[in-house]
């Protein structure tokens, strides 16, 4: 999936700005979600360590499941949801619903700098204790291009089953939930549905009593 020059206007307008706010907004989320520790002991240093070896292994924070010999649910692990929640979605006046036709569905490279971002936090874990690690597009555009790569091969491999249109699509209706805007399937509806007007043609066509030409009726 091609960079659009909408999402591009989005994501890059702002280049380091964009970027910050990505870094910033995810990094409580990553210390709290992924359970790393504060301190200085020697355990705790070699814990989180430890932890954060695991997380970036063959991108193992992006599974719902993680343990020692289990991976499961890819790309579903919940700090995915909530980081595109605060990134795009935190109210009704936030990018994600103001400009719903580039959101919905969410698009690869929205997702890849979410994943990016989520990376990054995860790195400044990487001595065992939290360490400032500066999201730089030079020393992060690679791994942002590899999980553009990744969430491709994924839509390609799993084609049969649509995972990766379910994948867009849910980040972007619950992201739009959270928001507490009104569902895009909701805005599309009529006020009245079509049946009501239909209902109306046949109850006007049968009734002989029916005022054709808006003078009052005598009784």
């Amino acid at each position: 999936m091609l960079l659009t020059p909408d999402i591009a206007k989005i994501i890059k307008q702002r280049g380091s700005q964009t970027r910050g706010k990505a870094k910033v907004k995810m990094t409580s989320m990553v210390e709290t979600l992924y359970n790393f520790a504060s301190g200085h002991g020697r355990k705790t240093i070699s814990n989180n360590r430890a932890l954060a070896e695991e997380l970036k292994f063959e991108k193992g924070f992006i599974y719902k499941t993680l343990t020692n010999d289990t991976r499961k649910g890819i790309y579903q692990n919940e700090i995915i949801q909530k980081a595109v929640n605060k990134m795009w979605f935190q109210n009704k006046r936030d990018e994600g619903v103001l400009y719903s036709n580039m959101f919905n569905p969410l698009l690869v490279p929205a997702i890849a700098l979410i994943l990016t971002a989520i990376e990054c936090n995860i790195d400044e874990w990487s001595t065992g204790i939290k360490t400032d690690v500066p999201f730089y597009a030079d020393d992060y555009r690679e791994t942002y291009c590899k999980h553009i790569e990744s969430l491709e091969v994924f839509g390609e491999k799993t084609i049969k089953y649509k995972m990766l249109d379910t994948l867009q699509k849910h980040l972007h209706n619950y992201g739009r939930l959270h928001s507490g805007a009104t569902p895009l399937a909701f805005k599309s509806c009529l006020a009245i549905p079509l049946t009501a007007f239909e209902a109306a043609i046949k109850e006007y066509e049968e009734n002989d009593d029916t005022d054709s030409d808006g003078e009052m009726q005598s009784n």
